[in-house]
């Protein structure tokens, strides 16, 4: 299991309801091209694909740029890309029974998967896994690395960008040296629900990707995506071991 390097991380557990689960996943915004008045997501045809597609992604500027040549074909400019939570998006339509004649596909950052990849094959495991455009979405962990929440209770974060957690581990520790492994988020929902689940996912917080949203030629800002004002994670902490 790609999760099986976390079975130190906590003790076993009955896996998480799916209430629970939705709950974890929907401090994660994401985010698709919409029509005008909201009542729609933009379907997309492929050849060969019998399904009309609908298209998520981790970054309202990615939408934006995969989106621009199918605007400018269509000569329209009025559409919108409007932020959804991923719990309710991942049960509600990639695992409900939405349509059956649309393909929902998740879109993660290129260099989040080009990250994956290099550090998956240096450790001897396939990097093909996260050789698709879309689905397979890489989640990175530093199994020593705690973020406390507002109860004061230490949590385990998971980030969806390599860079934050990098970032958090030198804020929680200057010169800390990260052990950083990948996971795929599909999977990893899965784990959680398993009712022989290998950790206690009870602690677990899935840290949103910080995103960038450039402003002008030269003006850029990174700002975080949004979150609930009770966002659950507060300060970094980085250990040796795991307590």
């Amino acid at each position: 299991s790609c999760c099986s390097y976390l079975a130190n991380a906590f003790s076993a557990s009955a896996g998480l309801s799916k209430q629970q689960v939705q709950a974890i996943l929907n401090d994660v915004p994401v985010y698709a091209v919409t029509q005008p008045d909201k009542e729609g997501i933009i379907l997309v045809e492929e050849d060969g694909n019998k399904n009309q597609i609908a298209y998520f992604f981790f970054n309202p500027e990615t939408a934006n740029a995969v989106f621009a040549p199918l605007r400018q074909k269509e000569g329209l400019d009025s559409w919108n890309v409007n932020q959804f939570q991923l719990g309710l998006v991942w049960f509600e339509l990639f695992k409900g029974d939405a349509s059956k004649d649309i393909e929902y596909r998740l879109v993660p950052d290129s260099k989040e998967l080009q990250a994956a990849r290099q550090i998956l094959d240096p450790n001897g495991v396939d990097p093909s896994l996260f050789s698709e455009a879309y689905d397979k979405v890489p989640i990175f962990v530093d199994q020593s690395l705690r973020v406390t929440g507002q109860d004061g209770k230490k949590k385990f974060p998971m980030y969806f960008s390599l860079q934050d957690l990098l970032e958090s581990c030198q804020r929680a520790n200057e010169g800390y040296k990260p052990e950083v492994n990948v996971a795929d988020f599909c999977n990893l929902v899965e784990q959680m629900q398993a009712d022989d689940a290998e950790n206690d996912f009870n602690n677990v917080v899935l840290v949103p990707p910080t995103i960038m949203l450039v402003k002008g030629d030269d003006d850029s800002s990174r700002i975080s995506a949004d979150l609930p004002e009770d966002a659950p994670f507060e300060t970094p902490t980085a250990t040796e071991n795991w307590d």
